[in-house]
């Protein structure tokens, strides 16, 4: 899932299951690998912020905090 968040575009329904995955999972992935770190993720999901509807600007948010 990670990996797929580098596509330029994205299905919306994977953008907010990406979002939720890294929001809850998003400290152990950065564990398991420092290429990975929560700041890199936070690029990922960012860069679809723009180009989804606002619900799931919503669960961007939310993984954000």
């Amino acid at each position: 899932m990670y990996d797929l968040l580098e596509t330029p575009s994205l299905h919306e329904n994977m953008v907010k299951i990406s979002a939720y995955v890294l929001s809850e999972f998003g400290h152990l992935i950065a564990a398991d690998s420092p290429s990975k770190s929560v700041e890199k993720q936070f690029e990922l999901i960012h860069k679809h912020f723009y180009n989804v509807s606002q619900s799931a600007r919503g669960l961007i948010l939310t993984a954000y905090m």
